[in-house]
């Protein structure tokens, strides 16, 4: 499979690897097992023969007090 990130623009090189969903976070690993990037509360938006997208939001960081700030993105996972 691969990753490619689609907000605010599409990222023209796909990441190999594999899609792991537990507990309301969907995880993206490299094939090496490295974790590549994480999207909490993912909604799929639409499933093909082709691949599948989903919406949610990555954690980018912490605030000044240390809460986690998201952004909102969206991934097309392609099935090959």
């Amino acid at each position: 499979m691969k990753l490619y990130k689609q907000f605010p623009r599409v990222v023209q090189r796909g990441i190999e690897g594999y899609l792991d969903i537990a507990n309301k976070i969907a995880n993206w690993f490299e094939d090496d097992n490295t974790p590549f990037a994480e999207l909490r509360n993912p909604e799929i938006i639409t499933a093909t023969s082709l691949g599948m997208g989903l919406k949610g939001y990555e954690p980018v960081g912490t605030d000044k007090i240390g809460r986690v700030r998201f952004k909102y993105q969206e991934w097309w996972i392609t099935w090959q």
